[in-house]
Order: structure tokens, then sequence, then C-alpha cells
């Protein structure tokens, strides 16, 4: 790929600690960096119960792209509620997960 072993193990460093920061369960508000980081305040959004919510904040790293596309959500006036698929009984095992998209209504109550 041309890049270094380095610079590929950095960047998997990076990542991973990136997702941890961005999944734990902090209470911090990045302010205007909100429209340049994807941190947990942004993050905690794309996992809310509610399809209209959680399909947003797709950034990884950046907000950028959400941006973009508008897909950027974080209300001013109210805080995200409870987090989670709406379908308790969503399937966990591997094979299954993998045919959840071929099995409708899967994603109702």
């Amino acid at each position: 790929m041309g890049v270094s072993a380095e610079v590929l193990a950095a960047y998997f460093v990076f990542y991973a600690i990136n997702g941890f920061f961005q999944h734990s369960n902090c209470d911090l508000r990045l302010g205007p960096l909100n429209y340049i980081v994807s941190g947990p305040e942004l993050h905690r959004w794309h996992h809310s119960e509610f399809a209209r919510e959680s399909d947003t904040n797709f950034g990884n790293n950046l907000i950028i792209w959400d941006l973009m596309f508008g897909t950027r959500f974080l209300p001013a006036d109210r805080s995200v509620g409870r987090l989670g698929l709406v379908n308790r009984s969503y399937p966990t095992g591997f094979i299954r997960q993998m045919k959840t998209p071929f099995v409708p209504g899967l994603d109702k109550r």
C-alpha cells in the first residue's frame, strides 16, 4: 500500500482510541468543536432508539461528511433519550445479523 508499518500502526491506535472516546459515557460538551470532531455528544445521537435520530452523525473521526450531506444532528433544546435498538430481541449471532437486511420489519417493535 505504500505506507510504513509504523504509520499503519499509529492509525489503528488512533482509530481505537477515538472509538473508545466516542462510545464513552462521559458528559463532554465540545461546543464549536462539534462542527469538526465526532465526539461522544454527537455520536450518542447516532445510537438513539429512534431511527430519525439514529440515522445521523455517521462521521467516524470528523463530522465534515455529515455537514456536507445534511446528516449532522445535535438539537440544542434537548438531550438524547433512550439508546439502543427498538427491537430488543434483535439477533445477536453473526450469521443471523448478516441476514437481518432481508428480514422485513425487524427494525420495528
